[in-house]
């Protein structure tokens, strides 16, 4: 009995966390990143891929950005989205072509994200997917604390797809370019998987 109450407790702390430094707040929910994908439904591309270069810290107060933030609109009736990011160094990766991937793969009785293939990124980026508009004004205006969705944001990311469930039909992304001397070339797709 002792041993449920303590897993109990464990699992209420961490469905919602807050740092004791009270840098950032963050959301975190147990999510699977190699779990199944969902086989019915249709696929929606919610954003059409799309690159972007950021700045490294040390260059921002000339010119350019080393952060910026994706609206991501999901239709009605999702079940669940996808999201896939490459970083490189100099140059742009190609785009994953993800929506005919996804397609391709909805079609078998068990797909996972991990049979997705991606592009190798030569660089690293951080990705927070943010809640509501107030994170999003506070991450985009380097003002902390702001809340983020742990388990489907990555720090220090090169390349992959990422599973997210639906926790609202308005979200954003947000990319940070951590390093301070390179910049970064960014590519991201966002499909859904919505219901019939």
């Amino acid at each position: 009995m002792r041993e449920f109450k303590i897993l109990s407790i464990v699992a209420i702390v961490s469905f919602f966390a807050i740092s004791l430094n009270g840098q950032d707040r963050f959301i975190t929910q147990h999510i699977d990143s190699t779990s199944l994908i969902s086989t019915k439904g249709k696929i929606v591309e919610v954003i059409v891929p799309q690159k972007f270069h950021l700045n490294s810290k040390g260059k921002t107060f000339l010119t350019g950005k080393d952060r910026i933030t994706l609206a991501i609109d999901l239709p009605e009736n999702t079940k669940e989205w996808y999201y896939y990011v490459c970083a490189v160094g100099e140059g742009s990766a190609r785009n994953i072509q993800l929506v005919s991937q996804m397609s391709v793969l909805m079609v078998m009785r068990y797909a996972s994200v991990s049979q997705i293939k991606v592009e190798n990124g030569s660089s690293y980026c951080n990705v927070y997917v943010l809640p509501d508009e107030l994170s999003r004004s506070k991450f985009e205006n380097k003002l902390k604390p702001y809340n983020y969705i742990v388990p489907v944001s990555r720090s220090n990311f090169s390349s992959g797809v990422v599973k997210c469930p639906v926790l609202s039909n308005k979200i954003w992304l947000g990319i940070e370019n951590t390093r301070k001397i390179h910049s970064v070339d960014v590519t991201i797709e966002v499909v859904a998987i919505v219901q019939n």
